[in-house]
């Protein structure tokens, strides 16, 4: 049976509440998404306003900071600020640790978090869990990759690797557009994917720490695809329509030796397309943060999320559930939305979802 998450972690940032910026960390439980019993098409439509679960952490460091999951059971967060200063929480036993500063150059502009995880069910030789790694990619191709790995006394730290091989050119000119990871693979280490606007796409070996081009194409995302073992897909947001969510098998393209293709395409969820997160066992969470702005209340498709005036200004963070299924014998699947809840998370926020 595979792996499903139990709880999901929202990150509030509340940059407005005192001088020097600070992060809490609310844990959300996902069962609460989900209906029993397939009926989940009579709630898909409903949207429970729910209380914000009280804060497990708080984080407060000079700069900003971008968080990543760690761990086989995703209940470890690693926090990095702007100057590569990091901490490692513990959900599952309430404990911090810090972990050394990254090596230079460690000032950042754009961060794209990549957790690993780990690649066998085996335990260590003291019965610990291998926890997996961080792979931490700016959004500018040219710069380093710092990987939060364990060394050969069993702790942590971070290992400058090399960017992306452009060519003579350099990778000057073109953002990374989607990453995705594929961590079930025969062999040592996992893939990373990254698509370079104007570049192709390349994959980094994390056992080897090579780098090899794909090709002159482009993932058929935006943002970060999530892999989905159970159904052999690798899922996220469309980089044609960012409202769609789409499917594509990366390893069937690998195998064959083409561009992947977005083999399917759902429409209906977009107004919540900020986050994906997979749960396992063919669950879902799609998440959007947002403001409660006159413009946003005139918008078509919020019609039926309505919100009185009286929170007009105020920010919310919005959780619904997905499940997507097999259709008969073939490769095709349908998406199914269960349950939405909104927190409301106060004035001047933003904040991501792990």
């Amino acid at each position: 049976m595979s792996f499903r998450r139990q709880f999901l972690y929202l990150v509030v940032h509340r940059y407005a509440v005192r001088r020097s910026p600070w992060y809490a960390l609310h844990r959300i439980n996902t069962s609460r998404l989900f209906c029993p019993n397939g009926s989940a098409d009579r709630a898909a439509n409903t949207v429970v306003d729910a209380p914000l679960p009280e804060r497990r952490m708080s984080f407060d460091l000079p700069g900003s900071m971008q968080f990543s999951l760690l761990g086989r059971q995703k209940d470890k967060i690693v926090g990095v600020d702007d100057m590569g200063r990091g901490v490692l929480y513990d959900d599952g036993s309430l404990s911090v640790r810090p972990l050394p500063s990254m090596a230079p150059p460690n000032c950042f502009r754009t961060l794209l978090s990549v957790a690993v995880d780990p690649q066998n069910d085996v335990a260590k030789d003291d019965g610990a869990e291998d926890d997996g790694s961080v792979y931490v990619i700016e959004a500018d191709p040219g710069r380093p990759i710092q990987a939060l790995v364990h060394d050969r006394n069993d702790d942590w730290v971070w290992r400058s690797l090399p960017p992306p091989p452009c060519g003579k050119d350099g990778c000057s000119g073109g953002d990374i557009t989607c990453h995705a990871v594929d961590v079930h693979r025969e062999c040592d280490g996992s893939l990373i994917w990254v698509s370079i606007a104007g570049r192709g796409t390349y994959w980094l070996d994390t056992a080897t720490h090579t780098w090899t081009k794909a090709g002159d194409w482009a993932l058929p995302f935006r943002g970060q695809a999530v892999p989905a073992p159970e159904l052999g897909l690798w899922i996220g947001f469309s980089a044609v329509d960012s409202g769609q969510i789409c499917a594509s098998d990366l390893a069937a393209a690998v195998d064959e030796d083409r561009p992947p293709a977005a083999d399917q395409v759902w429409d209906g969820l977009s107004e919540l397309y900020s986050h994906l997160v997979y749960l396992g066992g063919r669950q879902f969470c799609v998440a959007k943060i947002f403001e409660w702005t006159p413009h946003l209340r005139r918008r078509r498709y919020w019609g039926r999320f309505h919100l009185p005036d009286e929170d007009e200004g105020k920010c919310f963070a919005m959780f619904t559930g997905v499940t997507v299924v097999n259709c008969g014998s073939g490769r095709r699947h349908r998406m199914f939305k269960h349950r939405s809840l909104r927190y409301c998370i106060g004035d001047s926020i933003t904040g991501c979802v792990l």
